[in-house]
């Protein structure tokens, strides 16, 4: 369960009881602690609350285990593997770089998120974002030529057979 305590406070019960409290700074003397939660969504099959983070300049994201209240800090919207099992967060951030340009891959374990893959130093970054099947991950490596016209290219992350994620062109990839 989540609610709004009042304007500045977002509540989450635990399916064990606990409660979670976000409580908003919107009129800090400095701006740098500005801070402000925003409920986004709510993922039912992996029972995870999705919450958007933001800051006097950027943000971030948070999923909150909907049974036990961890907190797990993203790069961006979880996009849910077909199977469930998995969660991809993508984020393209390469001018204004105030938040993580990059891509992670969590497993979703019984009580927690383990982080299977993080490659946050790429140079380009990645859009369109989405699972081609359980074990292969498509995206577009998104960035700008000399001229500042966009430019794309196919990218790709599989899973391989010993369990971990192999990046379609290593040169590419930190």
């Amino acid at each position: 369960m989540a609610f709004q305590m009042d304007s500045l406070t977002l509540c989450i019960v635990t399916t064990q009881g606990d409660t979670l409290i976000f409580r908003d700074r919107l009129n800090p003397q400095y701006a740098e602690n500005f801070i402000c939660h925003r409920l986004f969504s709510y993922l039912p099959v992996q029972k995870y609350w999705v919450i958007l983070k933001s800051y006097y300049e950027g943000g971030g994201w948070q999923l909150i285990n909907g049974e036990n209240g961890r907190v797990n800090t993203v790069i961006s919207i979880p996009i849910p593997s077909p199977d469930g099992n998995r969660l991809v967060c993508a984020n393209a951030d390469i001018v204004a770089c105030f938040n993580d340009n990059g891509i992670e891959v969590w497993r979703i374990d019984p009580d927690s998120l383990a982080l299977e893959f993080q490659d946050l130093n790429v140079s380009w970054g990645p859009v369109n974002t989405d699972w081609k099947n359980d074990s292969t991950i498509i995206f577009e490596k998104f960035t700008y030529d000399a001229n500042w016209e966009i430019v794309t290219r196919p990218g790709r992350l599989e899973l391989s057979n010993d369990g971990t994620w192999v990046p379609d062109d290593t040169v590419d990839w930190d």
